[in-house]
């Protein structure tokens, strides 16, 4: 089983020649080359890895790649570590890329309306790159939020906080290694109301009815608004471990089997949350 992680810069959110999931007004030429000269950036600039170079300045790669975008190759001698946003807001690309067995995104991203511009982006992005498709389909309905459910007025919650989808791996070669088509599993968790979140967690979200997708530019939470995105997180990821029974799991493979409904695992009924 092939199991990887992603990283990025963290905070890297505004950047020259950068914008999220590739588009915005830092993408400009002028704006980026503004940026580049008064060295507006969060990003981090680093030595590529068996690479000939010096250290990063406003000419190399500043110029080089700020204004003439001719440095972004392979080959060059410098990264830009930046916010995952500018790419791929989730970290599943590199996964994919990698033909992971099982692939698991908690999805946090500021999204009032819930359009998953970042999930639908990586899709697109892997089906081009690498003929992959992750099948999700219809399965993106059963996280959507629906009408008034109660206590607050004109809250919408999501009757699931997750779905689980097929991803379908073409065969593949490459430097000399033969890799069959598989099939893999993509677990996908997005931040929303449910009704399993606590009474003090939903009187948040009817003081701030932004929750729980309040601007990113709020860097410093208060204690209350702390708790509440911790409940959310909570509750959103007890619902799923509940469902496939995952605090059963005696090593790593039944936890994979039973995630996956896998034989001899057969995933039960969504069951209430025990609790936090």
């Amino acid at each position: 089983m092939t199991l990887a992680s992603a990283m990025a810069a963290s905070g890297a959110a505004a950047n020259a020649n950068a914008g999220f999931i590739g588009t915005g007004i830092t993408r400009d030429r002028l704006i980026s080359t503004v940026m580049m000269l008064f060295n507006l950036r969060l990003g981090l600039w680093i030595g590529a890895p068996g690479a000939s170079r010096g250290t990063p300045n406003y000419f190399s790669p500043g110029l080089k790649y700020g204004v003439f975008r001719s440095g972004y190759q392979r080959d060059s001698d410098f990264l830009e570590l930046s916010d995952g946003g500018h790419f791929d807001n989730l970290g599943a690309y590199e996964l994919i890329r990698r033909r992971c067995d099982v692939v698991i995104v908690l999805d946090s991203e500021e999204d009032p309306s819930t359009a998953m511009s970042a999930l639908a982006s990586v899709c697109q992005r892997v089906r081009e790159d690498f003929g992959v498709i992750i099948k999700i389909e219809a399965e993106a309905d059963t996280i959507a939020p629906a009408g008034d459910m109660g206590y607050p007025a004109g809250a919408k919650f999501a009757k699931k906080s997750y779905f689980v989808a097929s991803i379908d791996y073409p065969a593949e070669h490459r430097a000399g290694i033969a890799d069959q088509a598989k099939t893999g599993t993509f677990v996908y968790l997005k931040s929303g109301m449910i009704k399993q979140l606590s009474f003090s967690t939903k009187g948040y979200k009817a003081k701030y009815p932004d929750f729980p997708n309040q601007s990113t530019v709020d860097q410093f939470f208060d204690s209350a608004q702390f708790e509440a995105y911790r409940d959310l997180g909570w509750s959103s990821v007890e619902m799923m471990a509940n469902a496939f029974g995952l605090d059963a799991a005696a090593t790593a493979d039944d936890f994979v089997r039973r995630l996956t409904g896998a034989p001899p695992f057969a995933a039960p009924a969504p069951s209430a949350p025990t609790g936090r």
